[in-house]
């Protein structure tokens, strides 16, 4: 009895809970309709809540508002950002409109829930856009001055409320309802959204023809009249109406485009027939490559500084940690304004190890000084503990890595490198790395006017001129070895085989601007590089996926220079300096002071899928702590063993403003790392770090000798 009482109640129930199962199915296939401008609307939210870079960007239009001569510039990037915006989403309203009247059956939207879901979606997403750019300006709001945070604070409240509810609830208006069901008339092929399409296709089309055609001839200028997130904007209003109209329209057949378009880009690359990121090599067929070795390149560098005698001649290594431009900017100003200080620096300075972003620091600082045309070696000026009133290098500096790279290299990723993931052939102009490359070597021609970026890597250094052998630092996909691009070899033992790219290919030949761009190869913005043998294809990511201090080879290299200055008789003194890039609350600022107190463990999400993933990244930043400790600790033994050396430190401070990695640095940023180089207290009267005093420390110890 009770079996079959239960078996007569089981439709019955079934009956009942089917339409609360078909309602949430129907309203996936409603957003899977609108798949395309739900995806762009993500896309622009997400950047613009957690991506600190976008939030820098933001900030480097707002700050310029502090500046009266500045003001109007700004003004107008706010503007069309602004402009771009909106056109972005009254073409994601018209598309998700289009979407609905042209897949989403009408039997459906009888349902109540259905039919105000599909009103109000494109309303919805629409507003979804302005939440993102308002989420955007408040997270650019720390640390901005004055003026900027008030703007900054009053668009952000007015896009919430404005843009926000306030689309939302012109939309539910019965005006704009009705004329939303007039022109779609659920099913059917309206004569209004025929029309609006047309119209749409056509302008979208040649707006995309445009912009690819602009970011194939000149991405630099594109960049810097654009921006990155009016490229961005841009984009996605150039590319939301064709996805769209290829997903969705009745007149195309109903195949998985995106899909389609995703396997197609999977299908060259597994072939790996449309890889366009080769190594940009020079054509020297007149020019055979020499790379001489570490420790007889020292030996003829020392011989043309330092008689035979008991003095001990500084010599000076520099270690330079990677972190995009904000490391990039920070080596070169802390070697600037030593130089500054100090004009006998730069003969003293014998190499520098750089990672990423320190790489393109050092390959800056070192064509300052190749421009500068210095005094013989042996001609040196005293180092005096004066603060100069002109700052000679260090506005160098400012003026050549206040540019924005990043809009260049993101407007080439988002046109023609895009287009070359679908093509089986490679176009090596359409590479983006080359437009970081082109971008750094352009800003450094228009500051200093000399071509240095653009010489080969094997033939800039002579052991008779001041400008200081670079060793830039990569690492090696296939064995995930380091290997160093230099104008020298490294056969000596203490170097424990490192490999250089002259013993990978040694008929290669690489400019300057290539070598420290390949150095900074971190996935998304730059894709590693290929370069072509005759064994294969050897392909380089960035040099801190192995080590990210630089301090490795610094420490190879201080071992080396000690064993080949005793072979020639030479009392040399080792100046070792570490220039950080990670943020640290042991660091002081020129407006806090250091605080001891370590950060503690913080919770994060996903523990059991993603740990592994995490131990793999922060496993670089422990390695190259490990390393920076053993180069301290070798040049400790030194002093134990009575031998004068010195091992000086320098690292970014933690303060109110937050400088993120990337390729664009805010003039807001930018002033608090020179700040942080500024002496504000006495030194020793601090805990950690002062990089201030740090500058002063370099200085007393190339002081003794002259």
């Amino acid at each position: 009895m009770d079996t079959a009482d239960s078996s007569r109640e089981t439709p019955n129930v079934q009956r009942a809970i089917r339409p609360w199962f078909r309602i949430p199915a129907r309203l996936g296939y409603l957003l899977y309709v609108c798949r395309v401008p739900i995806l762009a609307c993500l896309f622009v939210f997400v950047l613009g809540w957690k991506v600190e870079q976008i939030h820098e960007v933001v900030r480097v239009h707002l700050v310029d508002l502090d500046e009266p001569e500045s003001w109007r510039t700004a003004l107008l990037n706010l503007a069309s950002i602004y402009v771009l915006l909106f056109l972005l989403s009254w073409s994601v309203m018209f598309w998700t409109e289009y979407c609905i009247a042209s897949r989403f059956p009408r039997v459906f939207a009888r349902n109540r829930i259905l039919r105000w879901a599909s009103i109000g979606l494109p309303a919805a997403l629409a507003s979804f856009l302005w939440a993102g750019g308002a989420l955007a300006l408040q997270g650019a709001d720390a640390g901005l001055p004055p003026a900027p945070h008030l703007i900054a604070n009053l668009l952000f409240w007015a896009m919430l409320i404005f843009f926000g509810p306030g689309a939302i609830g012109w939309f539910y208006s019965p005006k704009a309802r009705q004329a939303f069901q007039r022109a779609s008339a659920w099913g059917t092929k309206p004569a209004g959204i025929a029309f609006g399409l047309s119209d749409q296709m056509i302008l979208s089309t040649m707006v995309a023809f445009s912009l690819f055609l602009f970011a194939t001839i000149d991405p630099y200028r594109m960049g810097q009249w654009f921006g990155t997130i009016g490229i961005m904007l841009s984009a996605a209003l150039a590319i939301l109406p064709s996805l769209t109209w290829l997903t969705s329209s009745p007149l195309v057949p109903r195949w998985h485009w995106l899909s389609i378009l995703l396997g197609i880009a999977g299908v060259w690359s597994w072939f790996d027939v449309n890889d366009n990121h080769y190594l940009r090599l020079l054509d020297n067929p007149n020019t055979s490559v020499n790379a001489p070795d570490f420790g007889s390149a020292f030996r003829e560098w020392l011989v043309a500084r330092a008689p035979e005698g008991d003095e001990p001649y500084p010599v000076v290594l520099v270690a330079a940690e990677g972190g995009g431009i904000r490391a990039g900017y920070f080596t070169a100003q802390v070697l600037a304004a030593i130089q500054d200080q100090c004009p006998a620096f730069a003969n003293h300075l014998f190499a520098v190890s750089g990672v990423s972003g320190g790489s393109v620091g050092t390959a800056v600082f070192a064509g300052i000084l190749d421009a500068a045309h210095l005094p013989e070696p042996k001609a040196t000026q005293p180092c005096e503990m004066t603060k100069l009133m002109k700052q000679p290098i260090a506005d160098k500096v400012e003026s050549i890595l206040r540019t924005d790279y990043l809009a260049p290299v993101v407007a080439t990723m988002l046109y023609p490198d895009a287009l070359q993931r679908l093509l089986p052939s490679p176009i090596a102009a359409w590479d983006r790395a080359r437009t970081l490359e082109q971008s750094v070597e352009k800003s450094f021609k228009d500051v200093v006017a000399t071509d240095f970026l653009e010489r080969s890597i094997y033939s800039y250094w002579k052991s008779t001129r001041s400008v200081p052998l670079l060793l830039l630092n990569t690492t090696h996909v296939a064995t995930g070895a380091r290997v160093v691009i230099a104008p020298v070899q490294f056969l000596n033992e203490r170097f424990h085989q490192l490999k250089t790219l002259f013993d990978h290919n040694p008929s290669a030949d690489v400019r300057i601007s290539t070598a420290a761009v390949t150095s900074a190869r971190f996935p998304g913005v730059t894709p590693a590089g290929s370069l072509q043998n005759s064994d294969g294809k050897y392909r380089y990511v960035d040099g801190g996926y192995f080590e990210n201090s630089g301090t490795l080879v610094v420490a190879e290299a201080l071992a080396t220079i000690l064993q080949e200055a005793a072979l020639i008789k030479r009392n040399i003194k080792p100046v070792v300096i570490r220039i950080g890039n990670s943020p640290s609350p042991l660091a002081a600022t020129a407006l806090h002071p250091a605080q001891s107190q370590q950060e503690g463990p913080t919770s994060m999400s996903f523990g059991e899928l993603l740990s592994p993933l995490r131990t793999m990244i922060n496993t670089r930043d422990a390695r190259g702590e490990l390393a920076a400790e053993n180069l301290k600790t070798a040049v400790t033994s030194l002093l134990d063993d009575h031998k004068e050396a010195y091992y000086i430190e320098f690292q970014i401070g933690l303060g109110d403003i937050p400088i993120p990695l990337g390729w664009q640095l805010s003039q807001t940023s930018r002033k608090e790392l020179r700040a942080q180089l500024a002496q504000v207290r006495p030194c020793g009267s601090y805990f950690g770090i002062d990089n201030g005093c740090a500058v002063g420390a370099v200085v007393e110890a190339l002081r003794t000798r002259q």
